[in-house]
């Protein structure tokens, strides 16, 4: 299977319904707002994956198994794979031995997107920070 279609099938979108949230079609969670042409900045997704969870900067990048940590750094890798990186890619930029703790990782994390409110509202935080930082940037070259 091909990174794209592996892509496509983990990826889902959630719809509000009168019951709550739901997985709906095999998309992005929110819209897709870059693909790797844009390159983005890792710095500053961790660093913006820290305010949101309230973490120091430096804690991210720990081999610690704290909630809000573990929480953080998950969301940074699924906001990656979103965007194009494969496992091996997003592995190597957070000095990871294996992509398989990166698999597991986004695998959990769209379950957790599914189940848990606080999470969904996190990491959609996340998204629209990061749509802004991209579009600031993208305005700053233009210049």
């Amino acid at each position: 299977m091909t990174r794209d279609g592996a892509r496509r099938l983990i990826q889902m979108e959630l719809v509000k319904n009168k019951n709550g949230w739901k997985p709906q079609h095999i998309r992005a969670i929110l819209s897709k707002i870059s693909n790797k042409s844009k390159e983005l900045d890792v710095e500053v997704l961790k660093d913006v994956a820290c305010q949101i969870h309230d973490i120091k900067r430096n804690d991210i990048d720990l081999k610690r198994r704290i909630g809000s940590i573990v929480e953080a750094r998950a969301h940074c890798y699924l906001y990656l794979f979103e965007n194009g990186y494969s496992y091996s890619e997003i592995a190597r930029l957070f000095n990871k031995k294996s992509h398989a703790t990166i698999m597991h990782a986004v695998n959990s994390t769209l379950g957790y997107l599914e189940f848990d409110a606080q999470t969904r509202v996190k990491y959609e935080k996340l998204n629209e920070i990061m749509k802004h930082e991209l579009h600031k940037s993208e305005s700053t070259q233009n210049q």
